[in-house]
Formats: C-alpha cells, sequence, structure tokens
C-alpha cells in the first residue's frame, strides 16, 4: 500500500508540475533547450556515458522525458515559492560547493589540498561548520557517531578549500558549468517539491489501522503469517507427520 501510495503522489506530481508551467513565466525551466541539454550532458557525464548517448536512441529519450519531468518539478516548486525558503538556499548551498569542489578537481587534477590546509579552514569556521552539521543531522533525522561527525568534518573541509579555489580561478563562471548548475538546481527543486507533496498526504497511523481494518488483505504482517503457516504445512506433510 506504501509503494502505491508514493507512485500515486509522484504521478499527481507531475500532473501538477505540467499543469503548472501553462501559468508561470520568466522561469528557466519553462523550455528544455536541446543547447541546455548537450551542455549539460558534457559537464556531467563520462566519455563511456557520452558515447552511449550517441548511439543509444532510446537512453537519449529517457534523458530528455527525465529532464522535462524535473523541469515541470522545478516550475511548481517555484510557484510554491520554495525557492525562496531556507531549506532550499542550504540544499543549493551545499550541492553547488560539492558540484564546483568536484569539477575543480577534475580540472586541476595536481592541486592537492593538504590536511593542514582543511584543517585551518575548518578551524577558523567552526560556526559554519556546526550550522552544516546540524544541517545534516535534520536530513538524516539521525544522531552522528563522533567518528561520522570526523569524517564529516574532513569531507566538508576540503570540499570547502577546493570550492573556494574553484570560485577564485572563475570556474562558476565557466557557461558550461553555469548551465551545469541550472540542471542541479532543478534536481534540487524538483526534490524538494516530491518531499512537500510527500509529506501533505502523509498517512497517519489511525488512517493505515483503518485502511487495514477495511482490508485486511493488505496487511503485509498477515500475509507473511499466512506465508509461514503454508510452509509449515508443506514442511509438516514432506516429513510425515
Amino acid at each position: 500500500m506504501k509503494r502505491t501510495l508514493v507512485l500515486i503522489i509522484l504521478l499527481v506530481a507531475g500532473f501538477v508540475a505540467a499543469q503548472s508551467c501553462k501559468s508561470l513565466f520568466k522561469s528557466d525551466y519553462a523550455e528544455l533547450k536541446a543547447a541546455d541539454l548537450t551542455a549539460f550532458v558534457e559537464a556531467a557525464y563520462q566519455d563511456m556515458q557520452k558515447r552511449q548517448f550517441a548511439t543509444n536512441e532510446q537512453l537519449r529519450k529517457q534523458v530528455i522525458d527525465n529532464f522535462k519531468r524535473v523541469f515541470a518539478l522545478a516550475q511548481a516548486a517555484e510557484q510554491e515559492g520554495l525557492h525562496k525558503s531556507d531549506k532550499f538556499e542550504r540544499r543549493m548551498e551545499l550541492t553547488t560547493e560539492r558540484v564546483l569542489a568536484t569539477k575543480y578537481t577534475e580540472r586541476n587534477p595536481e592541486v592537492i589540498v593538504s590536511k593542514e590546509e582543511w584543517e585551518a579552514y575548518c578551524a577558523s569556521h567552526k560556526d559554519q561548520f556546526d550550522a552544516h552539521l546540524k544541517f545534516i543531522n535534520e536530513i538524516s533525522k539521525q544522531p552522528i557517531s563522533d567518528e561520522e561527525k570526523e569524517r564529516e568534518r574532513a569531507m566538508w573541509g576540503q570540499t570547502k578549500v577546493r570550492s573556494d579555489k574553484a570560485h577564485q580561478s572563475g570556474l562558476d563562471k565557466d557557461p558550461v558549468i553555469k548551465v551545469l548548475m541550472k540542471f542541479v538546481r532543478a534536481n534540487v527543486l524538483a526534490g524538494l517539491y516530491t518531499r512537500s507533496l510527500e509529506d501533505k498526504h502523509k498517512i497517519t497511523d489511525d488512517e493505515r489501522k483503518k485502511y487495514l481494518a477495511e482490508h485486511p488483505t493488505a496487511d503485509p504482517d498477515k500475509q507473511k503469517e499466512k506465508a509461514n503457516y503454508r510452509e509449515n504445512v508443506l514442511e509438516a506433510i514432506k516429513s510425515g507427520r
């Protein structure tokens, strides 16, 4: 039942987003331009994947259809004002830093960030890391162990140093990177919009109990009990009991 509900929510999200497109304007996601998609594939995928796209029409269609849905959801998110939310700003900041750090490393493989360098950054930006850790806790909804905290600190420090170097080199102004970030932003918005729909349509415990009472065959626990009973009967027959 839960999987069915999620599927329905996603279908509703796609429909609502598609309808929203008609009433929106001045959005970067009103149209999926061929030039942008080409630039995105060039920036985001490895050479082997690019060759697959070039030779596989069905795969190209899947990618295009996927981003049409993502763009539609991104527009719906903008209409709901999610692009102005603190949650979006924090997710986008984190994602942008990671993308810039990754692309900077790809283009400058000879640049090494020493432990001393990222440790110094962490030490001078302790408040920022504490805020980052709090945000990660909110996303995971689980406590972070001291060991995990240290790993996150090392990753955060290195990412920050590399993303700073990316900004200093002007990488964030590169036209290809700008297109890449446009698609990244669309994914973040689409994800937030989908989760907002899930939250709105989340089934309460009382609703679940009522549904299972009216549809006992949908109860996974009872189905499991039946399966176990059948297995036990078969075992008994086989052993002559």
